[in-house]
């Protein structure tokens, strides 16, 4: 019997069974709110709740629990940050107004998630009219391995006019869920597609190789090494070509599991590979 490797793909990825894990992704949320209208900002973070803030942080548990229900529908676990203190499980260092991506990258592989969802809600006085206001909405969804955006949504809504916890509350009401499903389903498509769990890197090949050969050379790659997705071209010169590789496998894996690779009778061999790229050169 013979089976379609592309066929099987495509069956698994119609049925939602394509992954990398069979694990439940764990997802941490660090998304920052800030009312530029009345100066007041807050991220669970950065420091404990006070009453200053108790509009936001109640419009900030209510999506968290929204992205929590979003993800949960389409088989991912959403940490929730706010809503259970995590405050005081953050190192002091941490404790900043704005969480850099290294450092949210850490947090939450230390809290064992695969994904952080990053982001902030802006909320600011409308440029229309003087008595409603607008939300602005920017959150990415991220590889907690190497940072690598993997959904991405930004919105921006005008509120009616009106007493400003009002009208905000409402109109976040009316948009959040739409915002939330819509991160959770890019989430869920990079998922199935496997592009989590793998590593973007450079491949070089030194010395001359004809337009053909560099054309097959990538037919060739992911043929030696299943685990490669996709192969694209980055620079071509005389004497060098540059490719952009998505794999599962690291480039020093991929340098164990490939040192000689052969393609329209050229011999290509491992000269070397780091954590970010791996060299191949034209054997003469």
């Amino acid at each position: 019997m013979r089976v379609s490797v592309d066929d099987l793909q495509k069956l698994l990825l119609e049925n939602g069974l394509f992954y990398e894990s069979d694990a439940t992704p764990v997802v941490l949320p660090t998304i920052r709110w800030i009312d530029r209208a009345n100066s007041k900002s807050f991220a669970w973070w950065s420091g404990a709740e006070t009453p200053a803030e108790a509009f936001i942080i109640k419009e900030a548990k209510i999506f968290e629990d929204s992205l929590r229900e979003a993800l949960f529908k389409k088989s991912f676990y959403s940490l929730r940050p706010l809503n259970l203190k995590y405050f005081a499980l953050v190192p002091s260092d941490l404790r900043n107004d704005v969480l850099r991506i290294d450092d949210s990258q850490a947090m939450a592989q230390g809290l064992g998630a695969q994904i952080v969802v990053d982001g902030q809600i802006t909320i600011l006085k409308s440029n229309e009219r003087s008595d409603a206001f607008q939300i602005e909405m920017r959150l990415s969804a991220l590889q907690t391995l190497n940072g690598r955006v993997i959904a991405e949504v930004a919105r921006q809504f005008e509120t009616d006019g009106g007493v400003f916890e009002n009208v905000v509350a409402k109109k976040l009401k009316e948009v959040r869920e739409t915002v939330t499903q819509d991160l959770a389903v890019q989430v869920l498509d990079a998922w199935q597609k496997g592009a989590l769990g793998g590593n973007l890197y450079k491949l070089t090949i030194k010395g001359r190789m004809p337009l053909k050969t560099q054309e097959a050379f990538k037919d060739a790659l992911r043929n030696q090494v299943r685990e490669i997705k996709n192969v694209r071209e980055r620079l071509i010169s005389s004497d060098r070509v540059i490719y952009e590789v998505d794999s599962a496998l690291g480039p020093k894996d991929l340098s164990t599991k490939a040192p000689q690779i052969e393609v329209n009778g050229l011999k290509l061999v491992l000269e070397s590979s780091s954590d970010s790229e791996v060299v191949y050169r034209v054997a003469r």
